[in-house]
């Protein structure tokens, strides 16, 4: 369950992939996948983006080997950050999710901090 304030009435959420990449002998190969949910900002617009919410989801097994620096999901010199977990899956926000230049940056920051998720 995820909690928003009102403002996000009407958001919608998008299926997405994540890839992680490994370095080998070939250069980085894709060695993971696996789901992401983006939550849309109702207020976004063809000429007014909004910051969404972008949610990574791994098994436990996954996020363990992440964490091991088996391979790695952004260049960005940080992992991505957990929100919460169950017995099956660990979620987790990407490395910069937040891009300051977008509106609704403030208020991302605001949602994110509060522990909006709560797996079950």
């Amino acid at each position: 369950m995820f909690s928003l304030p009102a403002t996000w009435k009407n958001c919608r959420t998008v299926e997405e992939t994540w890839s992680g990449e490994a370095d080998t002998d070939r250069g980085e190969e894709t060695v993971e996948r696996g789901p992401a949910i983006r939550i849309v900002n109702p207020r976004s617009s063809e000429s007014d983006q909004y910051e969404d919410i972008s949610i990574m989801i791994f098994t436990h097994r996954q996020w363990k080997s992440l964490q091991e620096g088996n391979f790695f999901v952004s260049a960005a010199s940080i992992g991505p950050g957990e929100l919460d977990r169950n017995a099956k899956y660990v979620f987790a926000e990407p490395p910069r999710m937040i891009n300051p230049d977008l509106e609704g940056a403030e208020e991302l920051i605001k949602i994110m901090h509060s522990n909006p998720l709560h797996a079950f």
